[in-house]
């Protein structure tokens, strides 16, 4: 009984919903089989120090803009590398009740390895919709950031740290777009989102053994059934961490960079 609470996800932080992830939760909903991808579980040593009191994202460091979607302005952070471009582009998905600027604070080292970061706010500060936050809005917010400056369409990839890991993940197992990996602190996706990919992006997940919202039996599930639905899944368990990304964020960001570079090589 124990274990099987544990594997009850607390996705009410980002999705408003409370779901048991099970294996007769996958549905494969592409036409034809689906090749799965590889699983791996390891563990990722991280020096967790003693936990900040809180955490606030720096206001007026970075770019913002905003343009209208579907009748809504919506609002986006970025930070672009120097040169003329085009650049490989990370989309960044914050956590609840955070915005775009606390990602870009944690991954502005990665613009020096020349890196365009895109950092939306979520449609509603209490998570990510896949409705108002979908497809259609990355889209649209790609076509923005590609006025700023040219972008590599093939170098695209999705980091997101809590709702925005799980909305990171969703994205990265969706049809409509292509993106050569994914990473997420802390994320998970219900198996009844999930759908079978015959060409899926690999996919990074990390999340510490203490995590009191995210704990590890659920994290697995989600990553298993990724894996069934044709991704190569990595998932990193830190020991002595908890749900506080702010304390390893910048070297979360530097691992996520080095993994997704590895998988953008791996698919050329």
């Amino acid at each position: 009984m124990v274990r099987l609470l544990r594997l009850v996800l607390v996705l009410s932080v980002g999705l408003g919903v409370v779901a048991v992830l099970q294996p007769q939760m996958f549905d494969r909903l592409t036409q034809g089989p689906v090749t799965p991808g590889r699983m791996v579980e390891e563990t990722l040593k991280l020096q967790v120090r003693a936990p900040m009191s809180e955490y606030n994202a720096p206001r007026g460091v970075f770019a913002t803009a905003t343009f209208v979607h579907d009748g809504v302005e919506r609002r986006w952070h970025w930070m672009a590398p120097e040169g003329a471009g085009p650049s490989p582009v990370i989309v960044l998905l914050h956590g609840s009740g955070r915005n775009g600027a606390a990602m870009l604070d944690m991954a502005a080292s990665l613009v020096q390895r020349g890196y365009f970061l895109v950092a939306p706010d979520s449609a509603k500060p209490d998570g990510w919709s896949p409705q108002a936050d979908g497809e259609d809005f990355i889209a649209a917010l790609l076509d923005e950031a590609e006025l700023v400056r040219p972008l590599d369409r093939g170098r695209m990839f999705l980091v997101g740290h809590s709702a925005g890991g799980n909305h990171a993940l969703w994205l990265g197992n969706r049809q409509g777009m292509v993106w050569q990996g994914v990473a997420a602190h802390a994320g998970a996706v219900p198996g009844r989102r999930i759908v079978g990919r015959a060409e899926a992006p690999n996919v990074l997940i990390v999340v510490g053994d203490r995590d009191a919202f995210y704990p590890v039996d659920a994290v697995r599930a989600s990553a298993v059934m990724l894996a069934e639905a044709g991704h190569d899944v990595t998932l990193q368990i830190v020991p002595g961490h908890d749900h506080w990304f702010y304390l390893i964020g910048p070297r979360f960001m530097r691992h996520a960079e080095a993994f997704l570079r590895e998988a953008a090589l791996a698919g050329d």
